[in-house]
């Protein structure tokens, strides 16, 4: 019994990975434009030609845009993952891990 349960969870931890790697979340500010996925891996990074005399506003930039694109793909992928599981559970206990996740 339990052993299914195991591999469903597996197969559906799998899921939640593949879907993950689905999500794109850009960040743009003031000529720097981040993309990153719901791995939270970056994919690409633009930088406005203007910016490249000003070392320092460059890299505080950067440091700002990649940030926001993060937090936003990690908050994507955890309402993802938390549709999911609560689709695993069996009817009636949909609200099991509300206020937890």
């Amino acid at each position: 019994m339990f052993g299914n349960l195991l591999g469903d969870f597996e197969k559906k931890q799998k899921e939640v990975m593949d879907k993950a790697a689905e999500i794109v979340v850009s960040s743009e500010t003031e000529g720097v434009k981040v993309t990153v996925n719901g791995k939270k891996e970056v994919v690409n990074i633009s930088v406005d030609a203007s910016l490249m005399t000003d070392k320092e506003q460059l890299e505080d930039l950067l440091v700002v845009t990649i940030n926001r694109a993060l937090d936003e793909a990690g908050e994507k992928a955890a309402s993802q993952a938390k549709e999911l599981m609560q689709s695993m559970l069996p009817p009636g206990l949909g609200d099991l891990f509300k206020g937890v996740m």
